[in-house]
């Protein structure tokens, strides 16, 4: 987010942030951003895979959500079709800013830009003494849990490419009316490689606790059936007649 203004310089103390706020956030997007320790729960209804973030040359663990870019097959007339929401979809449209006295914890910023917003419909976000109202202290909990996620995700993707866990891949979509869709920049964990490692390796991740995420993507990748089958069904789209995955061109996340 761009232009985050702390709570406690917002003027306006009438502001409502809308019930639908994590809708706001899903909407349009064919690739969610998760963290390390989500991944076992995300693979219920999600591919995961590793995927580059636009701009940055970093790489983001992610749920496919759809092949159709600026699309999301999990939401559906306003409603989320998972029993599993990635945790940005709880904070949204909130993050942490540095305090300006660098002694005290970090504090809550909003982007009042946001359609989330307004001055008519949804929860209060202050109370009646102008202070954030009482369910923005579990937002500024989650905000916190993210961050340590955000550094262990980090030293996630640093471990897996120092053993080379990875493996860039392309996927074919075979339409059926015939062309063939090809889409890159994404990457999953190199099962081969994992299958070589030595007894202290695997101990190794297992004692950071990246042992299960790592099986977890492998197995995840059985939910692009169920991706297809989701697509499939969307008004609009193009019929999936078949899906192949090749190894792209070796490539490191670092």
């Amino acid at each position: 987010m761009s232009n985050l203004t702390p709570l406690s310089n917002i003027a306006d103390k009438t502001i409502k942030v809308s019930s639908q706020r994590s809708m706001l956030y899903a909407e349009g997007r064919h690739m969610m951003a998760l963290n390390v320790a989500e991944v076992s729960r995300a693979i219920v209804d999600f591919p995961v895979l590793i995927s580059r973030i636009q701009g940055t040359g970093s790489f983001s663990l992610s749920a496919l959500t759809s092949f159709e870019p600026n699309k999301n097959v999990y939401l559906s007339g306003g409603l989320w079709g998972s029993s599993f929401l990635p945790a940005e979809m709880h904070t949204f449209p909130f993050q942490l800013l540095p305090n300006e006295d660098k002694s005290q914890s970090p504090v809550i910023g909003a982007e009042l830009n946001s359609p989330c917003f307004s001055g008519e419909e949804g929860e209060a976000l202050f109370d009646g003494a102008g202070q954030p109202a009482l369910w923005v202290s579990q937002i500024q909990a989650q905000l916190v849990e993210n961050a340590k996620n955000a550094v262990l995700t980090d030293e996630f993707f640093k471990t897996i490419d120092s053993l080379n866990l990875h493996v860039p891949i392309v996927i074919s979509l075979h339409l059926a009316d015939g062309p063939i869709n090809k889409i890159g920049g994404l990457s999953i964990v190199n099962e081969d490689k994992l299958k070589s490692l030595t007894s202290e390796q695997l101990a190794m991740l297992n004692e950071k606790g990246f042992l299960g995420p790592l099986y977890a993507m492998l197995f995840s990748i059985f939910q692009l059936n169920g991706l297809i089958r989701k697509h499939n069904e969307t008004e609009g789209f193009v019929k999936i007649a078949k899906l192949e995955i090749e190894i792209a061109k070796a490539n490191s996340l670092i």
